[in-house]
């Protein structure tokens, strides 16, 4: 996902979800210029679709300023936890009904 051109961090955690059972939300920090929008967030769930696993794909893109980091730049993951408070937020963009499992 780091990978994609619109992202300049990325990070990926675990939310409960009442289909799946737990579904991946990633937290975005983009480039410059980038717009945190719902076509950027379908950009990149496209773009997790042809690169990752079905299961790795996130289901929630949450766009934010920065990710919380340690002073040796290590993401504290118990700070990332408190960013699920941001679903319903005008910056996380629900894509899970474009997720869907090839059945090829």
């Amino acid at each position: 996902m780091a990978t994609h051109p619109s992202i300049r961090q990325a990070a990926v955690m675990a939310i409960p979800d009442e289909l799946r059972e737990e579904e991946v939300m990633a937290c975005v920090v983009l480039k410059p210029g980038a717009g945190a929008g719902r076509e950027t967030a379908i950009s990149i769930q496209d773009f997790c679709l042809e690169q990752l696993a079905y299961y790795k794909v996130p289901g929630y893109v949450l766009f934010i300023a920065r990710l919380p980091a340690t002073s040796t730049n290590k993401i504290q993951k118990g700070q990332l936890a408190a960013l699920r408070g941001l679903l319903d937020s005008g910056s996380c963009f629900d894509l899970r009904g474009r997720k869907k499992r090839d059945k090829s």
